[in-house]
C-alpha cells in the first residue's frame, strides 16, 4: 500500500525547505504449512516484504531533490514447539536475505534471527515464562537520508546517507502468582536488552541553526530493568490496593566535543493505586506515581545533568443516583521539579444516563486547569521555547445507540 506522509515548510534566513516523504510498503501474507517430524510438527513461514521511502527537499529557489530507500527482503521462519509436564518451549528462528538501497550505498545481508520461549506452570497458582532473541533490524529511510531536513524550525539532522544494521539481543522473564481465595496476585518481571551499530551524532550551533549531523562512530546500548507489581483484595467495599515498582538504568555512549562519552540513564518509579465501592450507589478509583529521572555522564561527570521528579495523581469518582444514570468526575494533577513546568490540574465532569439500547452522555473536559502547557529553556548552545497544546476545555454531548 501507498502511505502518503505530511508536507511541511520551514522558513528561515527567508529561505524555504520544503519537504516531502511517501512510502510503498508491500507486504503480503506469508505462506504458512507444516511438516511431521516424528511426533512434533516443523511449522514454516516463508514470505516477501518490500518497502520504499522516499523524501523530495527543495532548498529556496532549488529544484526539488528525491532520495529513495529501498528494502527488499526474502525470509524463511521454522518453529517447533516441545511440551513435557509442565513445560512448553518454542524454538524459532528466521533466515532472511535483505538487500538495502539509497543512492550509491548498496548492501546485501544473510541475517538469522533465533529465539527461544520458555513457559513454566510450577503450580496451580504461579507460573514462569522466559523469552530469548537476537534480531537484525535495519535502518530506515529516516535514520538514512543525508540531505539536510529541518525537524524544527531551528533544529536540522543530516544522516550519513549510508544503509546501515543494528543488531538486538534481548532476554526477559516473568514469574506470576495469582490466589484468588486470598485476594493476592503479584508479578515481577526482569529484562536486559542490548542494541549495537547504534550512530553516533554530534551537535552543532550553526549561524542559529541547531544541526544534529551523523557521524562514523557506532557504539553499543545495554538496559537493565527489574519490575514487579502487587495486589489485594478486601471484602470491605470490594477495595483492591496495589503497589508497582520498577528500576531501569540505561548505559550508552553519547558524542561531547568530539569525544566519546559514556553515559547512563537510571528511571525509578513506583505507583500506587486502589479501587472500592463502600455503597452501590459509589465507586472511587485512584492512583498516584512517582518517576525519578537522572542522567549521568561517567566520563565528565560534570556534565551531568540534575535529576527530575515527575508525579502524577489521579482520582475518579463515580455516583449512581438513580437506576440507569451515573455522574462522573474524574481529577489529574501533574506536578515536576522540571524548569519552567510547574503544576497542571484538569478536571472533567460527566453526566449520562443509559436505557436498555441506547446511552446519553453530557461531559466537560477541563473545566479546570491550563490547556497549554509552555516551557523555556537555556541551555549551553540553544535556547528552547516548548509549546505542548493540552486537553482542551470543551463541551459535548454523546449519544450511541445499539442496532
Amino acid at each position: 500500500m501507498i502511505i502518503p506522509l505530511p508536507t511541511w515548510s520551514t522558513a528561515y534566513h527567508q529561505q524555504i525547505d520544503r519537504t516531502a516523504q511517501s512510502q510503498l510498503l508491500l507486504h503480503p501474507k506469508p505462506l504458512l504449512y507444516k511438516l511431521k517430524m516424528g511426533r512434533h510438527y516443523l511449522n514454516n513461514e516463508l514470505g516477501v516484504n518490500y518497502d520504499r521511502q522516499a523524501i523530495a527537499v527543495a532548498m529556496g529557489e532549488e529544484a526539488e531533490q528525491e532520495n529513495t530507500y529501498q528494502l527488499f527482503r526474502v525470509y524463511w521462519t521454522p518453529s517447533m514447539s516441545f511440551a513435557f509436564s509442565k513445560q512448553q518451549v518454542v524454538v524459532k528462528t528466521r533466515l532472511s536475505y535483505a538487500h538495502q538501497a539509497y543512492r550509491q550505498s548498496r548492501t546485501g545481508h544473510l541475517w538469522v534471527d533465533p529465539s527461544i520461549q520458555w513457559n513454566w506452570k510450577v503450580s496451580a497458582l504461579s507460573n514462569f515464562s522466559a523469552d530469548v532473541g537476537y534480531t537484525n533490524s535495519p535502518l530506515t529511510g529516516k535514520s538514512i537520508y543525508d540531505t539536510p531536513i529541518f525537524t524544527t524550525y531551528r533544529t536540522q539532522k543530516i544522516n550519513q546517507g549510508k544503509t546501515a544494521v543494528t543488531h538486538d539481543l534481548r532476554a526477559t522473564a516473568t514469574y506470576k502468582y495469582a490466589n484468588p481465595v486470598w485476594g493476592l496476585f503479584l508479578n515481577v518481571s526482569p529484562m536486559y536488552a542490548r542494541t549495537s551499530g547504534n550512530i553516533l551524532y554530534e551537535n552543532a550551533l550553526n549561524d542559529r541553526v541547531f544541526t544534529i549531523v551523523a557521524t562514523d562512530k557506532k557504539r553499543a546500548t545495554e538496559t537493565t530493568g527489574l519490575s514487579g507489581h502487587i495486589s489485594k483484595t478486601f471484602g470491605w467495599a470490594k477495595t483492591l490496593l496495589g503497589l508497582g515498582a520498577s528500576f531501569t538504568t540505561t548505559n550508552y555512549c553519547m558524542l561531547v566535543t568530539g569525544k566519546v562519552n559514556d553515559a547512563r540513564m537510571t528511571v525509578t518509579s513506583v505507583a500506587l493505586n486502589f479501587s472500592l465501592r463502600p455503597t452501590r450507589l459509589l465507586s472511587v478509583e485512584g492512583r498516584s506515581s512517582v518517576s525519578f529521572n537522572q542522567q549521568k555522564n561517567q566520563t565528565a561527570p560534570q556534565l551531568s545533568s540534575g535529576s527530575t521528579n515527575d508525579w502524577e495523581h489521579r482520582l475518579n469518582i463515580h455516583v449512581f443516583p438513580a437506576n440507569g444514570w451515573m455522574l462522573s468526575i474524574k481529577n489529574q494533577l501533574f506536578h515536576t521539579n522540571s524548569e519552567g513546568i510547574g503544576t497542571s490540574f484538569f478536571l472533567d465532569l460527566a453526566m449520562s444516563y443509559k436505557a436498555k439500547r441506547w446511552e446519553l452522555t453530557f461531559s466537560a473536559n477541563n473545566i479546570i486547569g491550563s490547556s497549554k502547557l509552555e516551557q523555556h529553556v537555556l541551555g549551553n548552545t540553544i535556547e528552547t521555547y516548548m509549546a505542548t497544546h493540552l486537553s482542551p476545555r470543551e463541551f459535548l454531548v454523546n449519544w450511541a445507540i445499539d442496532l
